[in-house]
């Protein structure tokens, strides 16, 4: 995939460092694990769904003996008429469980060829994931190396911060004016910045995450157990591609047709509580702590109160899976025929 991967330059200037294998990922894969092996550093341009046909070598191959193999990841998030064989959906989800493995996301071109650089200078496992089509036109600065999973905050808000995970970032930027929330370059996966994340999650009242991958697995996900695991109890709402295959449209179609552009549906409710947002997107896939219902929407809900402070997370998530399924969950509360929640 010379054309396809903008690699006619470098493959006639650097005749001798550039190896086409086909239409044979598996091999491009392995090929790459032996040339680390003897001491070289290659890079592994591939399309995100044809990267999928060798998982078995980047996990046995690569990541087991930990080398230092750079994946430039091509066609990652919504590509547009190439349809649902080309959509670069899930390579965040099967990728961030594989051990030894540093994910990026860059979300404009200058901080694509800073990832690469980084990447490219790691002892272990790298990726970059970044989309099809042509840059958004920013300025090149110098070549540096990234320090490995540290996010950027480029706008200080209130209340609300959204956590952006690559090429989303430009609808990011307008949403968080129009809501005066913090906005924050994530641009790792993994690892996420911890050290960040938790103060931001201790300082604001709900969080935003947004990615071109699918919502399961992906960055969110990331995101929803890291506070689970430290037991930050806050609300979160997870934006990213839905659980079905996309079909073909330009990217701008697709994006706005799934909410993911600047006017989608999604931004005037970003302002109100995560209870609120279980009414005003029924029908998207929407993955949110139940940790906070406040008893402003207890009625609306049709939830009844039963304390006002969490304890709980996983008794919370029981509660809710039971009040989905209508089946009674807490003998003491046999008479009420509305949802318990603790809260």
């Amino acid at each position: 995939m010379r054309e396809g991967s903008g690699l006619v330059k470098f493959s006639k200037k650097y005749p001798h460092q550039y190896f086409d294998v086909a239409i044979a990922e598996q091999h491009a894969v392995t090929f790459a694990a032996g040339l680390a092996i003897g001491g070289y550093k290659p890079i592994v341009a591939i399309y995100s769904t044809f990267l999928q046909r060798a998982y078995d070598q980047i996990i046995h191959d690569v990541a087991i003996q930990n080398l230092p193999v750079l994946f430039a990841i091509d066609r990652a998030g919504i590509v547009g008429p190439d349809g649902p064989t080309h959509q670069g959906a899930l390579d965040l989800s099967y990728l961030r469980c594989v051990p030894n493995m540093i994910i990026m996301t860059p979300s404009d071109e200058n901080e694509c060829r800073l990832m690469l650089y980084t990447g490219y200078h790691q002892s272990s496992p790298a990726a970059v994931r970044y989309p099809k089509g042509n840059g958004i036109g920013v300025k090149f600065t110098d070549l540096y190396q990234i320090p490995i999973g540290r996010g950027i905050i480029l706008r200080q808000g209130k209340k609300i911060a959204i956590l952006n995970f690559g090429v989303l970032l430009v609808q990011a930027s307008v949403v968080a004016h129009e809501l005066d929330a913090t906005l924050i370059d994530m641009r790792f996966v993994k690892p996420l910045d911890k050290t960040l994340l938790k103060k931001i999650a201790m300082s604001h009242q709900s969080l935003v995450t947004l990615e071109e991958n699918v919502i399961m697995g992906g960055a969110g996900s990331a995101v929803n157990e890291f506070l689970m695991y430290h037991k930050l109890l806050i609300p979160v709402l997870n934006i990213g591609l839905p659980d079905y295959f996309i079909a073909q449209g330009s990217q701008q179609e697709i994006r706005s047709s799934l909410g993911l552009d600047s006017k989608g549906a999604v931004i005037p409710t970003f302002t109100r509580n995560s209870a609120k947002l279980l009414i005003d997107f029924p029908s998207r896939d929407i993955m949110i702590s139940p940790a906070f219902i406040p008893d402003l929407y207890a009625a609306e809900l049709g939830i009844t109160s039963l304390t006002n402070a969490p304890r709980c997370a996983s008794i919370l998530n029981a509660l809710a899976i039971s009040a989905v399924n209508s089946v009674p969950f807490i003998p003491s509360c046999p008479r009420f025929t509305s949802p318990c929640w603790i809260i």
